[in-house]
Order: structure tokens, then C-alpha cells, then sequence
């Protein structure tokens, strides 16, 4: 049997795409909630992307609160002392180093090492639930062949499903357009960060150049590269709203984690994103694939009520992400599946 958890509701802390700024505001704020009581799972093996700290570290927490014991699967950059010092989790480091400026032979021996370790523990493993947070990026292998693996060993199969097909998400004909608006109002900055995905190379490059080349380049603040967990923070705060332009999404964790900070979104209609946004309140929608829009959206925002008084409108948005996406509902949920699987052994 294998379950299906979706991936935004997990609450993810994984850098935005892109923030528009005009003003530093907010302050960080935490809330405290009652535990979510679950029937006590013996334990599961919980199969991570190696680079995922933030959903490990949360999901980890909250389930060891619950009860349940985990062995994490995870890599250098997860050995970590929330996980390491944490008595209900054996922390078991199979894929070791996962540097990206590693040689191509160097990280393909390394990819069939952890391949090799992944096998021998599953055949040998306690726990009889696996929990799969991200897969690898050969799907043959990790959908198919591992799959079948698991089955024939008896596991129960939780899988956290996020982006279906990232290739197709975003809005590669008009994504530049958004920092038209810039050209009406000289107070806009566009904030772009985080890294190129790999094949999208030279579409960030054609942006680079029409970057370049616009009469409000010098309002446009580019960092494209890898943004450590320690730095997503000064991002959020730093911004006025979040921008999520998708074309073809299923669901996104992003805004959740704007969400967090305070932070308004401004998302296209595509998916379930508008579920996830109350007009005015949290944010807007705007249509796909149509940069006016988009700008028309962004103008709307900055002439709201929300963004006069977003302020005080940062902890009415926090609150009410930690009504609906909290980490303890995410127990709630999760350790549902988990027991569900139990009693169908």
C-alpha cells in the first residue's frame, strides 16, 4: 500500500523565487501550540533529498514529539545537532558528500554509493513504513526499480509529493515583464534569487541580457545562486510581497513559508495556489501567463489597504498560517497515514 502526502502540507522553509521591495519591515514571531495527539507509530525510515534541512528538521521534531522513531537516511549537510541529539531519531549519513562543484565521475561513484547503501539498509531495515521526502533525479530508478524493491520487501510507501514537473512551472515567455512596472514607479526593486535549475541555463542567460539591456536594471537586485536556509530570512524581511508567477504548478510551499514571516503573496491562478490565498487579506491573484496583469496585481497590492497597514497585517498572516499549515497539523496529518498503513499489515 502507498500513500500520497502533499508536499505543501509540509511546511517547507526552502528560498523564494522572486520578492517585490519597497520597504524593510517585520519582525519574526513564534506561537506556541498544543501537541496533536496521534496513535503511537513503532517506526519509520524517512528517505531524504540530502539537502532538505528545513522539512527534516521540522517534520523530525514533530514526529519524535508524537512518538514515533525515525531514522533519518540523509548526507553531510544534515548531520546536524537537531537530528544527531535527538533520541528518537538514528540519524544514518548514506549519502555522504553532496558538494555541486564535485567532478562529474566524482558525483556519479557517489550516486551509485548511495545507491548501493540504500539497498543494503532497506533489506535489512526496522522500520516498515518509508517515508520518501524527495527522490532522486533518476525517476527510472527511484519510481520503478526501487519501488518494486520496497514492495517486495514488505514496506509500506509514504510518498511527500511536490513539484510534478518543475520543467513546466514556470513563466520562461514573459517572466522579465514583471519588472516592467519598475519603469512607472522608480520606488519598485525586483529581487531575483536563488540558482538556475539545470537545463535553464541559457533562458536565465536571455533574462541576463534583458536585464542588462532595460532602462531599470540599476532597481533590479540579482542573486542567482544557492541561498543558505540562514539567509532565506533577511529575503522575507526585506520584502513588501512575494511573487509567484507559476504557468503549471500543482502547489507550491513558497508562499506557506512567506506566510510565516508576515510576508503577502501575489500568485497566478493556476493549481490550487488561489485556495491557499484570501483576496485582500493574504494577497491577490492574477491571471497566468499575462504580465499586464501581473502588473496591473502588483500596482492593486501597493494601493491596498494591506500594504498600508502591513505592518500589523504581518502577525494577522502569520496567525493564520499557523492555523491552517502548522507544524503540529503536519503531525496530524502525517501520523494519520503513518497509522493507517500500520493497521493494513
Amino acid at each position: 500500500m502507498n500513500q500520497v502526502v502533499r508536499g505543501s502540507e509540509l511546511s517547507p522553509l526552502s528560498p523564494a523565487n522572486v520578492a517585490c521591495r519597497r520597504s524593510v519591515l517585520g519582525r519574526r514571531s513564534s506561537a506556541s501550540h498544543p501537541s496533536v495527539f496521534a496513535p503511537p507509530i513503532p517506526n519509520v525510515a524517512l528517505l531524504t533529498g540530502g539537502d532538505d534541512k528545513p522539512y527534516v528538521l521540522g517534520l523530525g521534531e514533530v514526529l519524535t514529539s508524537e512518538g514515533v522513531s525515525i531514522d533519518v537516511i540523509g548526507s553531510d549537510n544534515l548531520s546536524v545537532p537537531e537530528l544527531l541529539t535527538n533520541s528518537r531519531i538514528r540519524f544514518l549519513n548514506l549519502r555522504g558528500d553532496q558538494s555541486p562543484e564535485a567532478s562529474f565521475p566524482v558525483k556519479i561513484a557517489r550516486v551509485a554509493r548511495y545507491y548501493l547503501r540504500l539497498i543494503r539498509y532497506a533489506a535489512t531495515a526496522r522500520p516498515r513504513i518509508f517515508h520518501i521526502l524527495w527522490n532522486n533525479k533518476f525517476e527510472f530508478v527511484d519510481r520503478v526499480l526501487l519501488m518494486a524493491y520496497y514492495r517486495l520487501l514488505g514496506r509500506r510507501i509514504v510518498l511527500t509529493a511536490h513539484n510534478v514537473n518543475i520543467r513546466k512551472r514556470d513563466n520562461c515567455d514573459s517572466w522579465f515583464n514583471r519588472s516592467e512596472l519598475a519603469k512607472s514607479d522608480e520606488s519598485y526593486r525586483l529581487i531575483i534569487a536563488g540558482k538556475v535549475k539545470p537545463g535553464q541555463t541559457e533562458y536565465w542567460n536571455r533574462i541576463r541580457r534583458k536585464i542588462d539591456d532595460s532602462v531599470c536594471r540599476d532597481q533590479i537586485i540579482v542573486r542567482i545562486e544557492h541561498v543558505p536556509d540562514e539567509e532565506v530570512e533577511l529575503y522575507f524581511k526585506a520584502a513588501d510581497v512575494l511573487i509567484v508567477p507559476y504557468i503549471h504548478i500543482f502547489q507550491s510551499g513558497v508562499p506557506f513559508l512567506a506566510y510565516s514571516f508576515g510576508l503577502p503573496v501575489i500568485a497566478t491562478d493556476v493549481g490550487s495556489l488561489r485556495e491557499d490565498i484570501v483576496e485582500g487579506r493574504t494577497g491577490f491573484v492574477c491571471q497566468s501567463r499575462d504580465s499586464a496583469d501581473l502588473a496591473g496585481t502588483i500596482d492593486r497590492y501597493f494601493k491596498s489597504e494591506l500594504f498600508r497597514d502591513l505592518e500589523n497585517r504581518r502577525l494577522e498572516i502569520k496567525e493564520y498560517a499557523n492555523e491552517r499549515y502548522s507544524w503540529n497539523k503536519v503531525a496530524a496529518i502525517t501520523t494519520a497515514v503513518y497509522s493507517k498503513l500500520v493497521s493494513s499489515y
